[in-house]
């Protein structure tokens, strides 16, 4: 681990410290350019390696749907609901997929460090009003689906695209409960690094700060 990992790590444990006792986050410089190495999962569930060890092959099947053209259709099988999902027409495929995925994900210890997610907004007014509904004090942070994370600052960043869009958004969230690192499940996972959250994830919101043309909201997982 590089002296610069060190301190980017040690800078983001202080920010939520601050945060949870009530201290204002101070405005960032420049946001964090580095890639977090892992620090390991936490909980009674099956480490990283035995994890992968235990996917059926239907589950392989149903993690590499979600890297390529189930995306879409899976999380759109846990928004609406599998009944009306059927109703729609959707196919059984998409709706085994969502199942085999949360079911997978139960079996694996959580990771245990900072997971990151990106999102681009054409506008500076669009990113305030994602960030306003984010910092909800009475209602938690939800999607109401699986979601796509990454334990790589860069590449969150890199799906902000604020370059190519206007102007993006990072979460930043610890404490996490529900995100599992799924790198290796599927070859097409290998270089983003990625982290899924179940559909039953919650956030809480805890600060926000500008760094460019990229803010970044600060959450833990509740």
């Amino acid at each position: 681990m590089t002296q610069a990992t060190q301190t980017i790590q040690k800078q983001l444990a202080d920010l939520f410290e601050q945060a949870r006792a009530g201290v204002r986050l101070k405005k960032a410089t420049a946001p964090p350019q580095c890639v977090v190495e892992t620090r390991g999962v936490r909980g009674a569930k099956l480490p990283k390696a035995e994890w992968l060890k235990s996917l059926t092959e239907d589950e392989v099947k149903a993690f590499a749907d979600w890297s390529g053209m189930g995306f879409d259709p899976i999380r759109e099988v846990q928004k609406i609901g599998i009944k009306r999902a059927r109703f729609r027409g959707m196919k059984e495929r998409w709706l085994n997929d969502a199942k085999l995925i949360e079911k997978a994900l139960k079996r694996s210890a959580i990771l245990d460090k900072e997971a990151y997610r990106g999102l681009s907004f054409a506008s500076r007014e669009d990113a305030l009003k994602f960030a306003k509904k984010a910092s909800s004090t009475t209602r938690p942070m939800k999607f109401n689906s699986l979601t796509s994370w990454s334990r790589d600052f860069d590449i969150a960043e890199d799906f902000a695209r604020p370059e190519q869009r206007g102007f993006g958004v990072v979460l930043n969230t610890v404490n996490t409960r529900t995100g599992v690192d799924i790198a290796g499940v599927a070859k097409e996972y290998v270089g983003e690094a990625e982290v899924l959250f179940s559909k039953a994830a919650r956030f809480k919101y805890v600060d926000q700060e500008w760094a460019g043309k990229v803010l970044h909201i600060f959450i833990e997982e509740i």
